[in-house]
């Protein structure tokens, strides 16, 4: 007898939704009855997250005042039946249940309209979410569940007190390291079985993200008779994807949707509609493509208010296109960024465009987030990224550093012209900038199986030819690292390693293949011998790995490396009340680059140059502090008169951002003379903080009362500092452009700082420190303080260079004037 539950689809006032309440009798072919209620009266239920199947999942019946159901969402329902009576220990009985295919008439588009917007409502109020698999058809889906029980524990033997996914090491797979696991061979049977279960039609489905997710006790999950706890489903699968697991072909791919629910779930703020539809496009299906933007719209952090805003409304009466265009419009209005524009369909004719399950027909630019036929293949990688290194901040769609060169200039948009709201047309403001010449395309890895190193080799063969034969070189080196950077894309932080870690090891593999491959034409210097450039490439592959560079070449056959002619565009006029410092003059640091993944690891705490949050605080930013805390005083050469300005600093850091991250620049500047080994990493850190520090200073400029006027001048001086400290660090081995560049930078800084001072002078003038300034001006007052070592070697190096004496005397005269600005700074 088909089984079926008392209650029809009465209309719904507003603000009411459906509970089934379950039958105790497992005999009986009914098995609940629908009570109408509203969420602050409703009793205890559990939200239930289930794959739906293909078909009608119920039938009402309005004669006999039932609704029946399907045979698959039958078996659900009796298996929840069953769980209620043989967990009866659970607190509250599973007695009411929420389940989306049963609660809402389906059949009602303004019913389910009105239900899918309350949805983040109605499971973040239920006990917690069952999630349902179905039967276990076949004996090896036991056995997978226990492989993956077997890696959790590795996971937390390894880790006994992670709470967060930052605190798991981030590396490329080792096969020593996975054999000592104890963990079974790749080439073992259990590893497919993990795939058979992922293959199952929920860790596809879009619904369960927010249906897990939002779950406020840890989800249960019902296969077949045995129930398992999500949380060790999702830390098994963390520890993998950190351990570089998921990079290999014996990993199923599914896998990933697993790790970005449980990313969602740790985070502890609410993530931006843009960031949470970008990160489930490729993963996760709808059947109907509008719940790509609904089937996540209860996490979002625009509908965390009491009404969601008008263009977010469900409403299952309009067309995904207009839908789709609807949405982006209202992203770029409320978020002033382009980067929702990467996630369009693509060209006609790509591999990406060929690759999507539906031809929507839409404008050019507008986003298109409905299905992939296939998973990750063939999908060309954005060049924007998921930012969620800090999980106590939103995440958000942004650009790496490398990919944003247009930051700080706030977005352009322009309203539709009356009477075309709905136009398909985008009006935007920009600079034309550049050109592409030529576009050659990477196919690295399309096999599943991965390739052999003299596969790899063949395929990257012509990628050098051709960027060789339009980079301009000067030298071998130069050329390496743009090729190391463009090839991996910056993407060193999956290994686990900083840029120059990375740079050796693309150098080992680059050593290799000139050995290996004899038809490499290197157009370069005529008094540079193919010798050379090997002699010089080996020297730079010193401690390099081979296997990391090859580990982060393109997945996707659809990534492109192209020639470009430069167009410059002329410099945009500062503005009243911006910042002097609002476009960064760097020299040869190099910033730490982003993902381009969509799916961004959270980085290593001790990374603190991979970090792309402001203000996270970690294990490395307090050593910096209790550096700067130990010997400031020396290292900054600051008088006994001084000391008060010195406290005013420390003070004014501790409650300005921006003012605390240039001080721990100052103070890994200062690290990488005493320690030599680990100067490039100290370098790094120290430039990505400057950067930071300037993002955040532009952010506050606006506020010119009497503590930011503080704040704004000891971060001139702290930035000033900095600059002349890499400009004079730099003088033994780098070239006079370069130094010249250092020092226009070091005279910039002042300008900017005058700049600065004439707007907040009022406030200036009436703060502390311009008391302690007239005090430490007076001669009498001066300390003797002996200079440092590093003060004394600095004086050292001039004296014993190969400098000529012109040089020599102005790096003398230059020595004078950097004691001076330390005496008195």
């Amino acid at each position: 007898m088909p089984t079926s539950v008392n209650g029809a689809y009465r209309s719904l006032l507003r603000g009411q939704f459906r509970l089934m309440r379950l039958g105790t009798d497992l005999d009986s072919p009914v098995s609940g009855h629908l009570e109408d209620t509203v969420l602050a009266n409703a009793p205890p239920y559990y939200a239930v997250s289930h794959a739906w199947s293909p078909g009608v999942s119920v039938k009402a019946i309005p004669q006999s005042n039932q609704i029946q159901l399907s045979h698959d969402l039958a078996i659900c329902v009796r298996r929840l039946q069953i769980f209620s009576v043989e967990n009866s220990g659970l607190d509250p009985r599973v007695t009411h249940i929420w389940i989306d295919s049963i609660c809402i008439n389906q059949q009602d588009l303004h019913e389910r309209s009105q239900q899918v917007a309350m949805m983040g409502r109605i499971y973040s109020q239920s006990v917690r979410t069952l999630i349902w698999l179905g039967e276990a058809q076949l004996p090896s889906i036991h056995v997978a569940w226990n492989l993956i029980a077997d890696i959790y524990t590795v996971f937390r033997k390894q880790n006994p007190r992670a709470k967060a996914l930052s605190e798991i090491p981030v590396r490329t797979y080792d096969k020593s390291a996975h054999i000592a696991s104890g963990l079974p061979p790749l080439n073992d049977s259990q590893w497919e079985y993990i795939k058979v279960l992922t293959e199952l039609r929920w860790f596809t489905r879009i619904w369960v993200v927010q249906e897990v997710v939002l779950s406020q006790e840890d989800p249960i999950i019902l296969h077949g008779d045995c129930h398992y706890a999500w949380e060790s489903l999702g830390w098994a699968v963390g520890w993998l994807r950190r351990s570089g697991y998921l990079r290999l072909p014996q990993i199923p791919e599914q896998l990933r949707n697993v790790d970005t629910i449980s990313n969602l779930r740790r985070a502890q703020t609410r993530w931006p509609l843009a960031a949470l539809m970008s990160i489930t496009q490729v993963k996760f299906t709808a059947p109907a493509q509008r719940d790509k933007v609904y089937g996540v719209l209860g996490l979002a952090l625009e509908g965390d208010a009491s009404e969601l805003p008008e263009e977010l409304k469900p409403d299952y009466t309009i067309d995904t296109a207009t839908l789709y265009q609807r949405v982006a419009r209202f992203l770029l209005k409320r978020k002033h960024s382009l980067a929702v524009l990467t996630r369009a369909r693509g060209i006609d004719g790509t591999e990406t465009r060929n690759r999507r399950v539906n031809d929507l027909a839409l404008p050019s630019w507008c986003p298109d987030w409905s299905d992939f036929a296939s998973y990750n293949e063939g999908i060309s990688t954005s060049f924007a990224y998921i930012e969620y290194s800090n999980i106590l901040k939103p995440a958000r769609l942004w650009f790496p550093n490398q990919y944003r060169a247009a930051d700080g200039l706030e977005l352009s948009l322009h309203s539709p012209e009356s009477g075309f709201e709905n136009s398909s047309i985008l009006q935007l403001e920009g600079f034309r900038v550049d050109q592409v010449a030529h576009v050659h395309r990477f196919n690295i890895d399309s096999s599943p199986h991965g390739q052999t190193p003299d596969e790899f080799d063949a395929k990257m063969a012509p990628i050098i030819n051709l960027s060789l034969s339009f980079t301009p070189l000067n030298d071998a080196l130069t050329w390496m690292e743009q090729f190391i950077r463009t090839t991996t894309a910056s993407q060193h932080y999956l290994c686990g390693k900083g840029m120059g870690q990375s740079i050796s090891d693309g150098a080992s593999w680059l050593y290799g293949f000139l050995n290996r491959r004899e038809d490499t034409a290197w157009p370069l210097h005529q008094q540079t011998s193919n010798d050379m450039v090997k002699l010089q490439i080996h020297e730079a592959s010193t401690d390099g790995i081979e296997e990391d560079y090859i580990a982060l070449r393109p997945e996707s056959g659809n990534c492109s490396i192209s020639e470009r002619t430069c167009h410059y565009a002329p410099p945009r006029k500062l503005k009243t009340g911006t910042s002097p410092y609002e476009t960064e003059c760097t020299t040869d640091s190099a910033f730490p680059a982003a993902s381009v993944f969509e799916d961004l690891p959270v980085s290593s705490p001790l990374d603190l140059h991979d970090i792309e949050s402001e203000d996270i605080s970690t294990l490395g930013h307090l050593n910096l502090l209790y550096h700067v805390q130990e010997n400031m005083t020396d290292w900054m050469m600051v008088t006994d008169r001084l000391q008060p300005l010195a406290s005013g600093c420390m003070t004014t850091s501790l409650k300005t951002p921006y003012l605390m991250n240039q001080l721990l620049a100052l103070s890994a500047m200062h690290l990488k003379t005493i320690d030599k080994q680990a100067a490039g990493s100290y370098i790094n850190t120290a430039a990505h903080l400057r950067h930071q520090a300037l993002r955040g200073f532009n952010k506050c400029l606006g506020d010119t009362s009497k503590s930011n006027s503080t704040s704004q001048f000891f971060f001139a001086s702290l930035l000033a500092l900095h600059y002349l400290a890499e400009t004079v660090a730099g003088l033994p081995d780098q070239d006079f452009a370069t130094t010249l560049n250092c020092l226009v930078n070091y005279v910039r800084l002042h300008r900017g700082a005058r700049v600065m001072g004439e707007r907040a002078s009022t406030g200036f003038v009436n703060c502390k420190i311009s008391q302690w300034l007239i005090d430490a001006s007076k001669e009498e007052f001066y300390d003797s303080h002996a200079a440092s070592a590093d003060y004394a070697a600095l004086v050292l190096m001039l004296e014993t260079s190969e400098l000529n004496h012109e040089s020599r005397k102005a790096g003398e005269e230059a020595t004078e004037a950097l004691g001076f600005v330390m005496r008195r700074i």
